[in-house]
């Protein structure tokens, strides 16, 4: 997996889609928290590092993860995730519409798209 360090300014410019909102968060937790490093990991995520080196904050498209000691004080207690407008959700809609609702009726388990379930083999 491919590994780029970065400056603040290319971290805030990461993703084109950010909105003036998404960077002044981002901006405001990375400086709250004492971020100094920022690097890439892959098309993944950025990691951004204090002084000491640690991991303060993980930032996807959609979201930043903080570890627990690092979560903003807004957060506390709350969530160790803050979402940004670019967040995806998955469509519940298309996983469901590819399970069949039937049940076996010798161990009561879903039965596979097939229709023949396991415990008859």
């Amino acid at each position: 997996m491919t590994s780029i360090s970065m400056t603040l300014e290319k971290t805030l410019a990461w993703r084109e889609n950010w909105g003036q909102s998404d960077v002044r968060i981002i901006e405001e937790d990375l400086a709250a928290l004492g971020a100094t490093s920022y690097r890439t990991v892959g098309k993944q995520y950025v990691a951004c590092r204090n002084a000491a080196g640690r991991v303060v904050a993980r930032i996807h498209p959609g979201y930043i993860v903080f570890p627990e000691r690092f979560v903003p004080a807004d957060l506390r207690g709350r969530s160790t995730w803050r979402v940004l407008s670019t967040l995806q959700r998955r469509d519940e809609s298309l996983a469901k519409g590819l399970e069949n609702s039937e049940c076996c009726t010798l161990c009561f388990m879903r039965l596979p798209l097939t229709g023949v379930c396991d415990c008859t083999d």
